[in-house]
C-alpha cells in the first residue's frame, strides 16, 4: 500500500520532465484519488518508467478516468 504523499512525489517528478507540466494541485488531487482506490495498476507506470513526462492534459485525462472508475 502506498500513500498519497509517496504517489505525489512520483507524479511531481514526472511533471517536472514535461514542457507543459501538470500543476501541483493536479498531481495532489490525482494522487489522492489513486491512494484511495488502492489500485496499483493506476500508477504503476509512473513508478516503473522514469521517462514519462506528465503534462497538464495527461493529468486531466487521468483524473477523469479515476473519477469514472
Amino acid at each position: 500500500m502506498i500513500d498519497q504523499k509517496a504517489i505525489v512525489k512520483v507524479l511531481d517528478r514526472a511533471a517536472a520532465r514535461s514542457s507543459a507540466p501538470a500543476s501541483s494541485k493536479q498531481t495532489w488531487f490525482l494522487a489522492g484519488l489513486w491512494a484511495k482506490s488502492q489500485n496499483e495498476v493506476d500508477y504503476e507506470d509512473f513508478l516503473t518508467d522514469s521517462s514519462i513526462a506528465l503534462d497538464r492534459r495527461m493529468v486531466s485525462d487521468l483524473i477523469e478516468l479515476a473519477l469514472g472508475a
